[in-house]
């Protein structure tokens, strides 16, 4: 190889072939796609001013950053009419800003947060990795140990939906971020018969591309999650006394139209279809 070669070497991008997608998702999904630059310079300029400082201050900030890098790679798939991925990623990202709710409003359970990180790792047959962060980590573990045996399946006591409805989510939500998605975390029939389509014949053909049903549940997860990262995004503000980002409040005015005219739409199509159906 010639030192040419070396100094300039030559780059493959790699790309799948989802133009047909993108541009499908675009059209159906205009308006969001027009404010989302809004909505990605805001998060910049927010997370920005963050300095956080000690323990709390840096799992409430991070807690955010993780947040946002997740509602990213939602958007992405959504693009694609990764459906269904979308939709396993809204289940994570929505724990993720549960945890960092519930900590800023209950600052006193953060260290019961970071340890069960040992129980977590006791569960991988990792027991020296963990004496290796903390000697004291069995010890640590002992306060989440069951009087049954094992250990308690999350770091707080509480499981995740009564944990989100305490800070404040409603059960309307909570079915489309929490009990849908995890229909969706394993292998799922569901999610096999949703990729064929009823032909004209009555028989079933199965999609080689983004089913309808996929898209719809793009486009669902990515609405929930910019919702998600509304409030996570609020409470970065609320939580750490930033100034004010006039970027957010003109994205989430948009927002709100955006749900308003797809909630109309989609009044119009019902009424549409029980008019037919009573011809």
């Amino acid at each position: 190889m010639s030192k040419n070669e070396f100094t300039n070497p030559e780059f493959l991008t790699l790309r799948f072939n989802y133009d047909k997608e993108v541009r499908s998702f675009c059209e159906r999904m205009q308006g969001y796609v027009q404010a989302f630059p809004t909505l990605n310079e805001a998060i910049d300029k927010i997370f920005i001013q963050i300095r956080p400082n000690g323990k709390l201050e840096t799992t409430i900030y991070m807690l955010g950053r993780l947040c946002s890098r997740q509602f990213e790679a939602i958007f992405v798939l959504a693009t694609m009419g990764h459906g269904t991925s979308a939709n396993r990623l809204l289940r994570s990202l929505f724990e993720k800003a549960v945890n960092l709710h519930y900590l800023a409003q209950y600052p006193e359970f953060l260290d019961d947060f970071w340890d069960y990180y040992f129980v977590e790792l006791h569960k991988l047959g990792l027991d020296d990795e963990a004496e290796k962060i903390d000697k004291d980590a069995s010890t640590k573990m002992d306060r989440f140990r069951r009087p049954s045996g094992g250990f308690q399946p999350r770091w707080t006591k509480l499981d995740l939906v009564s944990q989100a409805k305490l800070i404040g989510f409603d059960e309307a939500f909570l079915r489309h971020v929490y009990q849908g998605p995890n229909g969706y975390v394993h292998t799922s029939v569901g999610e096999i018969l949703e990729s064929f389509v009823h032909e004209e014949d009555d028989t079933l053909s199965a999609v080689t591309e983004a089913s309808d049903a996929d898209r719809t549940m793009a486009d669902m997860s990515l609405l929930a999650a910019t919702d998600i990262v509304r409030g996570v995004i609020e409470k970065e503000v609320q939580y750490f006394a930033l100034n004010p980002v006039s970027e957010f409040d003109g994205f989430v005015e948009e927002f709100t139209n955006i749900l308003r005219s797809i909630r109309q739409a989609s009044a119009q199509r019902v009424a549409s279809q029980t008019k037919e159906t009573q011809i």
